[in-house]
């Protein structure tokens, strides 16, 4: 009895002592594990949907062109077309997880399906990785805890010496020549691709004021309206088909597409652009302030003073920047997003001349009603959350009709 006591310690003890015995992969195939299916993406910054359209509500942005995404087996039996002439894709809608955990649906043509075998592999790798990981997860925790110390502390120090160097470089460009903003985006990637994400950060800046006057010298030297006919491509897919535009390609190149700004074609920057130079390079926060820049660049929501989307829409952007300040007190941009909180929260109180907060009986309109509902129960404890609380409140005391005293409140709404 004894014996097969100290033979079953043994072997539990093995067992727990396999941190480091390496999981048999092929075994695991060969064991037929359930069969999962995976796909990379065939594009940068992948647009994942919340419905199987070009309307929907991006969900998340993938940057990496060949990140993995696991397809989860459902599909449309329609197809789209996205694009005209030559460069038109028609494709299926396909169900997808992002490594993020997301879930949602991409456009087929910018998928690239896993063979059955590489199926079979990944999933059996995915499935020793979480064994592996499950096995010691203290020590897990503990390394990447160090790892991510080590990083703070290191995305903490900026090279000053590295950041003046490349503003020198900055400074002998000229703006006028759309090929220098790429020259300017290719040498930020070069200096900056060992260094800290500080470091990035402070040359980002640096770029960017280039990059803004370099949009100036697009507009004054290529007039907008010379595109005015491509204004139904931009409201139903956000950008315009380039065929063979030799100028709209190059100017795409370079960072700058046409999009419609008060109700006319005109000139913008790519935001596409700036997460695909910059987005491995640069700190969290400023990923978190590239990726909202893109998200809301995916959506055609204003036109003529008149919302184009719910103001619940707007609200959701409103608590993303305004919160985003509150916490990055620190940020580079912090004053932007401060600004574009206060723009859009702005719109919610007092609306537009087209899509105005109260009707002809002076009577809050729901859809405004709606996104004020939407900030107070999606961040009720931040400084916007506890101030829509406090006009809300106004509000149904006054039997959501505008009045003298709601007119004050929207004043000290700001205060």
């Amino acid at each position: 009895m004894r014996i097969i006591i100290l033979c079953i310690f043994f072997a539990v003890l093995a067992a727990c002592s396999g941190g480091s015995e390496k999981i048999d992969t092929e075994a695991l195939i060969d064991k037929k594990p359930e069969l999962r299916y995976f796909a990379s993406t065939d594009t940068r910054n992948l647009r994942l949907r919340s419905t199987p359209d070009l309307e929907g509500e991006v969900v998340e942005i993938v940057p990496l062109e060949g990140s993995l995404v696991e397809y989860l087996q459902d599909s449309t039996t329609f197809e789209t077309q996205v694009g005209k002439g030559d460069g038109a894709m028609i494709a299926r809608w396909y169900k997808i997880r992002t490594e993020k955990g997301n879930e949602g649906w991409a456009f087929g043509a910018l998928l690239r399906f896993k063979t059955l075998n590489e199926n079979k592999a990944i999933t059996a790798q995915q499935k020793a990785l979480s064994l592996q990981f499950a096995q010691d997860s203290s020590q897990k925790a503990a390394i990447l805890s160090a790892a991510g110390s080590n990083k703070r502390a290191l995305d903490n120090k900026v090279d000053e010496a590295l950041v003046a160097q490349y503003g020198a470089y900055v400074q002998r460009l000229n703006e006028r020549s759309i090929w220098h903003v790429s020259m300017a985006a290719e040498e930020l990637q070069r200096l900056c691709d060992n260094a800290s994400s500080a470091t990035t950060d402070r040359a980002y800046i640096q770029f960017r004021a280039f990059y803004q006057r370099a949009e100036n010298e697009v507009r004054k030297q290529y007039n907008p309206a010379k595109w005015a006919s491509k204004a139904a491509d931009i409201r139903q897919y956000g950008r315009v088909h380039t065929g063979s535009d030799s100028l709209l390609i190059t100017l795409e190149l370079n960072g700058f597409r046409l999009s419609i700004v008060e109700g006319k074609v005109d000139w913008t920057q790519d935001v596409d652009f700036l997460a695909r130079k910059f987005y491995r390079l640069v700190s969290p926060n400023m990923r978190a302030y590239l990726n909202q820049l893109q998200l809301e660049s995916e959506v055609y929501w204003l036109e003529n003073q008149r919302l184009l989307v719910p103001a619940a829409k707007i609200a959701e952007w409103s608590v993303f920047w305004s919160n985003f300040a509150d916490r990055n007190t620190d940020f580079l941009l912090v004053s932007e997003a401060r600004q574009k909180a206060r723009y859009l929260t702005t719109m919610l109180i007092y609306g537009l001349q087209n899509s105005p907060a109260f009707d002809m009986q002076k009577k809050l309109n729901a859809d405004y009603k709606a996104a004020y509902e939407y900030i107070i129960e999606h961040s009720p404890n931040s400084d916007i959350g506890e101030r829509f609380i406090a006009y809300y409140s106004q509000l149904k005391d006054n039997e959501f009709q505008r009045s003298g005293a709601i007119e004050q409140a929207q004043l000290e709404f700001f205060e």
